[in-house]
């Protein structure tokens, strides 16, 4: 898919979990950024600036993490790993719980929210998907969305 087509039905037929994308639930939930009433990011190693932040220290070790911005961050992507990555998919997980907790804007955003997530990003005039990558954040951001809306359905 075109990356100008893919920019177009962000929003309409699906959101996108990224910096980049064109919804603020998108942006909110990419692993990069925050909503804005989250500041910081409880995990169970500690805060971190942000998840990709948490998800790069998991692979590389640098304390430097903690602190990153998410978008420097992504960029470790393009480094080898020290550690397997999948083993530490529950504490990833964990940290997108705390995030979700932690901000009453991404809670509401997720409770009315009906498109499916993707997750992807530009390269050159293409798109190329990362939901191989995030597959697990994905699954886990839609067992937590159906909580919440299963909830409201009760409230």
């Amino acid at each position: 898919m075109k990356f100008s087509e893919a920019v177009q039905e962000d929003g309409r037929s699906f959101i996108n979990l990224s910096v980049y994308g064109q919804t603020d639930i998108g942006q909110w939930l990419s692993t990069a950024t925050n909503p804005p009433d989250v500041w910081c990011i409880s995990t169970p190693d500690g805060v971190f600036n942000t998840i990709e932040g948490y998800i790069q220290w998991l692979r590389h070790g640098f304390s430097s993490f903690r602190t990153m911005p998410g978008e420097d961050a992504i960029m470790w992507w393009k480094k080898p790993s020290q550690v397997n990555i999948v083993s530490a998919y529950p504490r990833v997980e964990k940290a997108l719980e705390y995030k979700i907790q932690a901000s009453p804007i991404l809670q509401a955003a997720l409770t009315t929210n009906e498109l499916p997530f993707k997750c992807y990003f530009k390269k050159g005039q293409d798109t190329v998907s990362l939901e191989d990558r995030y597959y697990f954040y994905i699954k886990k951001l839609l067992e937590i969305q159906t909580d919440l809306q299963s909830k409201e359905k009760t409230a």
